[in-house]
């Protein structure tokens, strides 16, 4: 991969709108070395990041904290349409958790307020640190929620904290004369 970037550098580095999204697809949250593929993922991003290549996305994208997660949870702002129509909280939820339609509109209230409330949080989450940015929306099929969560938000915080602090060990020899 790295050769990979060495190569994109070299074709496209000079280009001002040319940008890297580095992202690993949803399915692969559930195998067994996910934490690990993050973690190369991360190296990737420095690697990209310390040749001149623009990323964005990442661990570091965004240091606030949201209450809403995704499109699923923040309905009074976002809703997917699909091509015959149908509304939706997200691209990724079961087929059965359409509550309209651009013809008639909400078409299912139970299933609109059900789908609007904020998930009750599972008792396995409840003390978690990372409440809110990990959300229990998963007992509604969301397929962002993954078991290995906290290990990810961890890992997720370890990057972006180097991140922080590179920013900040920004010391010249200049600096260093001086004490």
């Amino acid at each position: 991969m790295k050769g990979f970037l060495d190569e994109i550098k070299s074709e496209f580095g000079n280009m001002k709108n040319a940008v890297i999204y580095f992202r690993a697809l949803y399915q692969e949250r559930e195998k067994d070395y996910f934490i690990e593929l993050q973690r190369k993922e991360y190296e990737l991003i420095e690697y990209a990041r310390s040749i001149g290549l623009t990323v964005i996305g990442g661990a570091n994208s965004s240091s606030k904290i949201r209450v809403n997660c995704c499109m699923a949870d923040s309905l009074d702002k976002s809703v997917v349409i699909t091509p015959d129509g149908l509304f939706y909280n997200c691209e990724h939820l079961p087929e059965n958790n359409t509550w309209g339609n651009i013809f008639d509109g909400v078409t299912d209230e139970d299933k609109f307020r059900e789908l609007s409330a904020a998930a009750k949080v599972d008792e396995k989450c409840a003390k978690c640190p990372f409440l809110p940015l990990c959300t229990p929306f998963y007992k509604n099929g969301c397929p962002g929620w993954f078991d290995k969560c906290y290990e990810y938000y961890c890992l997720k915080t370890e990057y972006r904290m180097h991140s922080l602090l590179q920013g900040v060990n920004t010391e010249t020899d200049d600096d260093e004369e001086d004490i």
